[in-house]
């Protein structure tokens, strides 16, 4: 009878949270927007679904959007069947059903065997390079990462460099300070394959940021440490440091010189990527519930709230721009950009792109 009574009483929860979605309200945004709606992702070439688009970064001069995608559900001894993809926002506003994309990383990854996260973009006066944090299996199965380097060309991306190792262990999202420069999250402080699982049972926030240099010898300076669940993070151009710090539910701001404790940002949520917004505001997502993202990842529910807001880095004003409490748009949103006006949400369960159009003139909103 025991047994029974506490099956019952950790069945009770899981039912509960499967019931959810059905009495959760219809998506909804700010009035800076005139409609807001989900827009398919199929590989162009494949013919396939994009599953995963995890982050997406825009880049005005190109007009193109660039989109880190993989299935988070295939095993690690899969192919994971995404990669870096391109599309350009003209196609995606013009778009009345899925939207073919161009998976540009096929010049480097034939195998398909690319995990990306996060993504940077800088553009010098010759070339547009791409940042990313790769992902890949080690033999004894665990996860180890990389911040590679690209130079995009009209025929899809070329190798400029990989920084691994240490430097790079447990890398999460990266923002790139110059075509030699970048600075990292890393979820948790140390390379050991099982500490995530023990970290994350205990709440210890042992995440932090990296400088990192493609220069030979260059020093790794750590800007940031004891964070918890290091994820996106944003530059200023004082040199202030931003992190989402996604188990605490608060942006963490960091100094650039290392120098300093980390002010805090209550966001009453998990963040996850950052971006700017062209107000100046940060754009983020948030994770209402981390415990149904978790079921979700496990293929134990479908869907899991999706919020995006602006944080006002000078006094912590949280705007809500989209909120989707039933995932029925996106599902577990991770990355929100703004692009000329418009907004752009990422979702790391799902294969669309949220398109919110803007509702006045470019320029006036995020």
């Amino acid at each position: 009878m025991r047994r029974r009574n506490r099956l019952l009483a950790l069945a009770l929860p899981v039912a509960v949270l499967l019931l959810w979605t059905d009495r959760a309200p219809p998506p909804d945004w700010s009035n800076r927007f005139a409609l807001c709606r989900p827009v398919p992702l199929i590989d162009r070439v494949a013919g396939t679904a994009v599953t995963g688009p995890e982050d997406v970064a825009y880049d005005p001069a190109s007009g193109l959007v660039f989109i880190s995608a993989y299935d988070r559900r295939v095993s690690a001894d899969e192919p994971a069947g995404g990669g870096i993809y391109a599309v350009a926002l003209a196609a995606l506003l013009a778009a009345r059903g899925p939207v073919g994309v161009d998976r540009i990383s096929r010049t480097v990854d034939r195998d398909r065997q690319m995990r990306p996260h996060g993504i940077a973009l800088w553009r010098s006066d010759r070339w547009l390079w791409l940042f990313a944090v790769l992902h890949h299996a080690a033999e004894d199965g665990s996860r180890l990462t990389r911040l590679a380097r690209f130079r995009v060309l009209p025929g899809g991306l070329e190798a400029a460099g990989q920084i691994g190792g240490a430097a790079a262990c447990r890398a999460n999202d990266v923002v790139a300070l110059d075509r030699q420069t970048a600075i990292i999250s890393q979820t948790h402080g140390t390379c050991r394959p099982r500490w995530p699982l023990i970290g994350d049972a205990f709440d210890a926030a042992s995440g932090r940021a990296v400088r990192l240099s493609f220069d030979d010898g260059a020093p790794v300076v750590r800007l940031g440490e004891g964070l918890g669940h290091a994820n996106g993070v944003a530059w200023g151009a004082d040199g202030t440091v931003y992190v989402a710090e996604t188990r605490g539910g608060t942006l963490a701001i960091l100094s650039d010189s290392a120098e300093g404790e980390a002010e805090r940002v209550d966001l009453g949520g998990g963040p996850d990527n950052l971006s700017w917004a062209a107000d100046g505001r940060l754009l983020t997502t948030l994770h209402p519930d981390l415990f149904r993202l978790a079921l979700a990842f496990a293929g134990l529910v479908d869907h899991v709230a999706s919020h995006v807001v602006a944080v006002d880095p000078q006094d912590g004003a949280v705007e809500t721009l989209f909120r989707d409490p039933g995932g029925q748009f996106a599902s577990a949103a991770t990355a929100a950009v703004g692009a000329d006006g418009h907004l752009l949400v990422g979702s790391v369960l799902d294969s669309a792109l949220v398109l919110c159009r803007r509702a006045a003139p470019a320029g006036t909103a995020p």
